[in-house]
């Protein structure tokens, strides 16, 4: 299934805010989807055979793509480890939770993805 950025963002964006405020608590636990987020560094995408590479063979990653969601046309505000990850953990840019360089530790008021998938039963 392939989405574009966007209609990925306000699915996800709707998935976590329903998980944020219980809306979706009728759901029983064995029923929850999985989430799971790939965190690689100093991986190209023109590296991927689901992105067209024929030198480098990623069946597994490949799979995941298919089964999944495969972005065609996605950036990032903060391309370095450490900011990027504190970005998609909090929700905000770096300069608003604190983790700037890759050394630096999150600051942040509101709960993390993670807190809120905890306080669902993740």
């Amino acid at each position: 299934m392939l989405y574009k950025r966007r209609e990925f963002l306000q699915t996800t964006g709707l998935a976590v805010g329903a998980l944020a405020f219980g809306c979706v608590s009728s759901v029983s636990a064995r029923r929850k989807p999985n989430i799971l987020f790939v965190f690689v560094d100093q991986l190209r995408s023109m590296d991927l055979g689901c992105y067209g590479s024929d030198q480098v063979k990623t069946p597994h990653i490949d799979r995941l793509a298919s089964e999944g969601v495969l972005f065609r046309n996605a950036i990032s505000t903060a391309p370095v480890s450490g900011p990027f990850r504190g970005m998609l953990m909090t929700g905000n840019f770096p300069l608003k939770n604190g983790m700037v360089f890759t050394d630096h530790f999150l600051r942040n008021p509101a709960p993390y993805f993670a807190e809120v998938c905890k306080a669902q039963g993740y």
